[in-house]
C-alpha cells in the first residue's frame, strides 16, 4: 500500500488527496495558507490555522518521498543483519535490542542519511507543483509566478536560497555522517 505512493507524481497525488480530504470529506480546507479574515485570539491560534492549511501539502510531499526511504531502510537492515560483526555481537551474548540499536541500525542509517539529504532538493522541486495544486502561497508558487512574469532577479534570488539550503543540508549530512561512522572523520583528517 505505502510503496505505491512512490510511483504517483506529487501533483497527481496532491489532486487525489485534495479531492478526498478537502472536497469530499471536508476535513481540510481547499486552498490557501490561512483562513481568510480570521481573527486569532493569540499566536497559538494563528500557528494552528497555518498548520491546518499546510497539512495536506506536507502530507503529499512526504508520501511521495517516504516510501523510497522506507524501502532503503528495510533493504539496508536486511543486508546489515547478515554481516559478520552482527553474528559476532550475538555470539558474545549482547542482547538483541543492543545489537539492533548499537550495531545494525547505526550502520544502516548511513545510506538513509544520504538519501534524506538528497530528498531536500527533491522536495523543493516538488513544492512548485504541489503548491500550485493546493493554491498554497509558498516559495514554489512564488517561483512559478516569477517565471511566468519573467522576473529574473526574483528567480535568481529564489534559486540562490534553494542552493544555499541544499548546500547547508549536505553539510549537515556530512556532520551527521562523522557522528554515525567515526571512520569518515579519521579518513578526512588523513
Amino acid at each position: 500500500g505505502l510503496i505505491s505512493f512512490s510511483e504517483i507524481p506529487s501533483f497527481l497525488l496532491g489532486l487525489i488527496i485534495l479531492l478526498a480530504f478537502a472536497a469530499r470529506l471536508k476535513i481540510f480546507p481547499l486552498a490557501g495558507a490561512v483562513t481568510p479574515f480570521a481573527n486569532y485570539s493569540g499566536p497559538l491560534d494563528a500557528a494552528w490555522d497555518i498548520g491546518y492549511h499546510a497539512a495536506l501539502p506536507i502530507i503529499t510531499l512526504s508520501l511521495t518521498q517516504l516510501t523510497g526511504t522506507f524501502l532503503l531502510v528495510r533493504n539496508t537492515l536486511v543486508t546489515v543483519m547478515t554481516k559478520d560483526y552482527i553474528r559476532t555481537a550475538k555470539a558474545k551474548g549482547i542482547g538483541e535490542r543492543l545489537v539492533w540499536t548499537r550495531h545494525a541500525l547505526r550502520n544502516a542509517l548511513l545510506p538513509v542519511v544520504t538519501r534524506v539529504g538528497f530528498m531536500i532538493g527533491m522536495l523543493m522541486g516538488g513544492s512548485v507543483l504541489v503548491e500550485n495544486v493546493f493554491s498554497y502561497p509558498g516559495v514554489g508558487s512564488l517561483l512559478r509566478e516569477a517565471v511566468v512574469a519573467r522576473d529574473y532577479p526574483l528567480i535568481q534570488g529564489i534559486m540562490l536560497i534553494m542552493a544555499v539550503s541544499i548546500l547547508s543540508v549536505n553539510y549537515l549530512v556530512d556532520i551527521i555522517y562523522e557522528h554515525l561512522d567515526p571512520r569518515v572523520a579519521s579518513y578526512e583528517a588523513a
